[in-house]
């Protein structure tokens, strides 16, 4: 079983980085005994961040506690499909009778994998909101720029440019406003030949 499992002792930069790991998006939050005691995922992740937490505040006042889930003993494919049907989630996690983690099922694996190709092209343009001072992120943003912050191996603009660009979208627009010119050295510097289509330094400042 791929392990997408965390502790709630994690920091929040901790979780950002297990997310980014698993393509499953989604956290199960642990004991020492490996029982379940929450959920974590990235929108719970931004939700926390907006309230102005820091990245280095740990996870359990972050993740939600009240997880749905289904013991192994009840495991029925018909079951589970009803689940998810019910609670529109994308992963159950199957628990033993002491609510330790023994597995988890996707949505792809109950109903058949039903994600857009790869190779599907979308052909439509992307605007993305660059301009803000990421107030909410200081003291990070004293030293970098929300856009610029590295997450992992990359930067956020890129990971959010990478997301897009798995459903065949290569067409951006970037509205710039704080500091507007760091954004362009960025993406000048980075790859002159593949800048976003346009920077609009007009955007108003956004946090």
């Amino acid at each position: 079983m791929k392990n997408i499992t965390i502790h709630p002792q994690a920091t929040i930069k901790e979780a950002m980085e297990a997310l980014d790991k698993t393509a499953e998006k989604v956290l199960l939050v642990v004991d020492e005994n490996q029982a379940l005691i929450g959920t974590l995922t990235d929108g719970d992740l931004r939700r926390h961040i907006l309230k102005g937490r820091d990245l280095t505040d740990i996870i359990e006042n972050a993740f939600y506690t009240n997880p749905v889930f289904i013991f192994q003993e009840d495991f029925d494919p018909d079951k589970i499909k009803s689940v998810f049907l019910k609670n529109k989630i994308n992963l159950i996690p199957v628990l033993d009778k002491n609510r330790r983690v023994v597995n988890f099922i996707t949505w792809e694996k109950a109903f058949g994998n039903n994600k857009k190709s790869g190779n599907q092209k979308l052909d439509i343009p992307v605007v993305i909101m660059a301009g803000g001072k990421g107030s909410r992120l200081d003291p990070f943003t004293k030293v970098l720029l929300k856009p610029l912050i590295p997450l992992g191996d990359k930067t956020v603009i890129d990971r959010i440019i990478d997301n897009f660009r798995i459903y065949g979208i290569y067409k951006f627009h970037l509205t710039i406003h704080h500091m507007s010119k760091i954004i362009r050295a960025y993406f000048e510097e980075k790859n002159p030949k593949n800048l976003p289509r346009r920077m609009n330094p007009g955007a108003q400042p956004a946090a």
